[in-house]
């Protein structure tokens, strides 16, 4: 891995040079630098999480199941998956994604 400062970014690359991702440098100490930033919603707890995702894809059988798996195989991560879901529903129609 190489990694390579640019202006105010930073890049890791492989070996041969292809990048890999890029990160914005922040000038705040201390400051976490992700690529997307995660806030933990605990407002919601998951079953009203799964009930507004159910509703906003129509009660899509295919992605119930997916997440009915998902909670079962992967508690620890089931609220930001759910809340990736329901984002990406917000941003593109997932319904065309799953009916495919």
């Amino acid at each position: 891995m190489v990694l390579n400062i640019v202006d105010d970014l930073l890049e890791i690359k492989t070996l041969d040079l292809n990048l890999i991702i890029s990160y914005k440098i922040t000038s705040r100490k201390g400051r976490l630098i992700q690529k997307e930033p995660y806030r933990r919603q605990i407002d919601k707890g998951i079953s009203e999480f799964k009930a507004e995702i159910f509703e906003q894809f129509k009660y899509n059988e295919k992605l119930m199941e997916y997440i009915e798996k998902l909670i079962v195989s992967d508690p620890k991560n089931v609220r930001r998956n759910l809340v990736k879901l329901q984002t990406l529903g917000n941003e593109l129609s997932l319904n065309f994604l799953i009916e495919g």
